[in-house]
């Protein structure tokens, strides 16, 4: 990780349309990263939320506005990021931006490369926990994928519960249920 970016490259054994819908259905989102209100077709411009229960040490992000800035379907979502939690408190608070870009490889499978940029503009430990978080997130992705698959029409859908909530990144004790599930 540069100072200010953050890239990570995963592979998954599953179609880029698997790996979008993982990314863009609330459901799913909320099982592998956090609960929130993500709009069910996303377009450029669109605002949601991510959120759960404030987490004791600072720099770990648990309310973030955020607005789409990129959407292209089964190839690209960009949306930026603010810590909700920290602009209210008077710290240190920019915008940073979250790239994901889906590449269909010739097995069936896709590589997803995520880019956080705008870190440079956040503390240290910030930057840090960013770091750690990612990798978190993305072993639940994988479990979320096996959740994910073509219907008898074709279409690609998500069948809740691949990550108990016992189980997630985050701990949920005030966040609205139809959030998390």
């Amino acid at each position: 990780m540069s100072r200010g970016v953050l890239t990570k490259s995963v592979t998954y054994e599953h179609p880029p349309q698997a790996v979008w819908l993982a990314l863009t259905d609330a459901r799913a989102l909320a099982e592998w990263m956090m609960p929130n209100d993500f709009p069910a077709e996303p377009s450029v411009g669109d605002e949601f939320t991510l959120m759960c229960d404030p987490i004791p040490m600072r720099g770990a992000l648990t309310h973030a506005r955020c607005r789409v800035l990129e959407c292209e379907p089964n190839r690209r979502l960009s949306y930026s990021l603010l810590d909700v939690i920290e602009k209210e408190k008077g710290r240190n608070a920019p915008e940073t931006v979250v790239t994901y870009a889906l590449e269909a490889l010739g097995d069936g499978g896709t590589r997803l490369t995520l880019t956080h940029s705008g870190l440079d503009r956040l503390g240290l430990w910030t930057r840090l926990m960013a770091k750690v978080g990612w990798m978190g997130v993305f072993k639940q992705l994988g479990k979320v994928l096996a959740n994910v698959s073509p219907s008898v029409s074709g279409e690609v859908g998500f069948t809740p519960g691949a990550v108990p909530l016992e189980k997630r990144c985050y701990k949920v004790k005030t966040i609205p249920t139809e959030l998390t599930r």
